[in-house]
Formats: C-alpha cells, sequence, structure tokens
C-alpha cells in the first residue's frame, strides 16, 4: 500500500467511477489499484469475493471507495443485479473494464465444444451484456469510457489457442463497431490487447521452461510483462487525455506483433 501518485489533470480520474470485471487478481486488480491512485472510485467485480478483500483494502487505504460484488458474469440475473447496485450506490458510471477473462489450451481437432462453449461464454457473450447494460447509462450521461480487454493473440496466432485467439479478435472488432454505433453519445470504447503477462493463469504455463524459453524468443523487449505493466494505458484511455481516441486497440505485448 502506498499513497496517491499526482496526475496531470488530463489524466485524473477524480469524481470517476469505474467498474472492473475481474477485480480479483492479476491485471484487474492492477488496472483496479492503478485507477484508484488516479482518483476513481471503483466497483470491484469477481466470482469469487474473497479475492477482492485485499483489493478493496487497499483501493480505501489510497482515499477512494470500493464497492465489492460478487457475481458470475456470465448469469445473466447476477448482471442486472449488478448494474441494479450501481445505480443504487453511485448512481453513475464512468469507466467500464470489460477485463474478465479464460483461456485453454487443445488441438482445433480435438477441442471439447463444451470448453469452446466456456470460453465464448465469457469472453464474449458476457462481455456483451455487461457493456450493454453499463452503456444504457453511459447513454443516459452522455459520456462514458469502455475499455476492452483482448489479447495478442487476438492480433496474431498461436497454435492449440484456437478458441481464445478468435474469442479475442472478435473483442477487437466488436470495440472498432461498437465505438462508431456510440460516438454520438460521447461515449469512447477502445481496447487493450496485452501480451503474455505473468499472472496467476498464465504463470501456469509459463513455468514450462520450454514454453517460457519459446514465448521470451518472441518477445524484442526480452522479458515478460508484470500486471502493472498494462496500467499505464488503461488510465490513458479512461482519462480525459484520450478524448479524441475511439475504436482503437493498443497492443502491449513487448514488440510480438511486430515479428
Amino acid at each position: 500500500m502506498g499513497s496517491k501518485r499526482v496526475f496531470p489533470d488530463s489524466f485524473s480520474l477524480a469524481g470517476k467511477v469505474a467498474l472492473v470485471t475481474g477485480s480479483g487478481r492479476g491485471i484487474g486488480a492492477a488496472i483496479s489499484v492503478g485507477l484508484a491512485e488516479a482518483g476513481a472510485d471503483l466497483v470491484l467485480v469477481s466470482r469469487t469475493g474473497r479475492e477482492l478483500e485485499h483489493i478493496q483494502q487497499e483501493i480505501e487505504a489510497l482515499g477512494q471507495r470500493a464497492l465489492p460484488v460478487t457475481a458470475d458474469i456470465t448469469r445473466e440475473d447476477d448482471v442486472i443485479n449488478l448494474f441494479e447496485l450501481v445505480k443504487r450506490e453511485y448512481k453513475q458510471l464512468d469507466i467500464l473494464v470489460n477485463n474478465a477473462g479464460t483461456s485453454t489450451q487443445a488441438k482445433a481437432e480435438e477441442m471439447d465444444l463444451k470448453e469452446w462453449d466456456q470460453i465464448i461464454e465469457l469472453n464474449n457473450r458476457a462481455l456483451f451484456h455487461v457493456t450493454q447494460l453499463a452503456g444504457r447509462i453511459m447513454i443516459a450521461q452522455q459520456s462514458g469510457k469502455i475499455i476492452n480487454m483482448a489479447s495478442h493473440l487476438g492480433v496474431v496466432g498461436l497454435p492449440r489457442r484456437t478458441a481464445y485467439c478468435m474469442s479475442k479478435a472478435a473483442v477487437i472488432h466488436y470495440t472498432r463497431t461498437l465505438a462508431a454505433e456510440w460516438a454520438g453519445y460521447g461515449i469512447n470504447v477502445n481496447c487493450i490487447a496485452p501480451g503474455y503477462t505473468m499472472t496467476k493463469l498464465a504463470r501456469q504455463v509459463l513455468d514450462n521452461q520450454g514454453f517460457r524459453a519459446e514465448v521470451l524468443s518472441k518477445i524484442p523487449l526480452g522479458f515478460i510483462a508484470s500486471p502493472e505493466d498494462q496500467v499505464g494505458a488503461v488510465i490513458f484511455l479512461a482519462a480525459e487525455a484520450s478524448r479524441y481516441m475511439t475504436g482503437q486497440t493498443l497492443v502491449i505485448d513487448g514488440g510480438w506483433s511486430c515479428l
């Protein structure tokens, strides 16, 4: 825990309310704390409530409010209840970060369709539903910032990741389309495409030294990102500094997609 950073006015999020899905760990946790450091109050969303406790404490130590919500965003009722709570507790929503997602590894010819459905359900269907309900609040406000988390694997392919790559490519194109549709409401819609980042989920594959060496061989910068390496771009897209930017994808992958 530390003190707030000092942000220029164009990067300040003072007075803003941000909702982050999958905020209990990894990139989502880092983003949530980063948004609080920039001055935002948070709605923290995770399927596992206990994961949110330390993030809530860290945000409150910064002097910002943090509302923890246990919700499975693949369940329609959970999403509806989430946004009823947001409207009741905050009466506004300025920033949405669609961070929750999942992945798996399987050969395309062998993949179980139930696994496929689980990836598409969370990475696409649930993201759409959360954004739809957040958008209704933002349309009424005539303002808002939506930040979708895709992946560099939505830009480049990787064997055994067919469903994940497809789902994240869809997020990138959804971002473009929604940005054009909602621009007239004063809503900016942009996307972050992280490369391999050292989260608990990624560590399961990166602990394999052979695979880790393969990953590092594809990263010109020569190291694997920490969750904090993804935060600065999110703050930029959430702030007034990016007011003339919409429909874009920032690929933060150490240069992988350059090759």
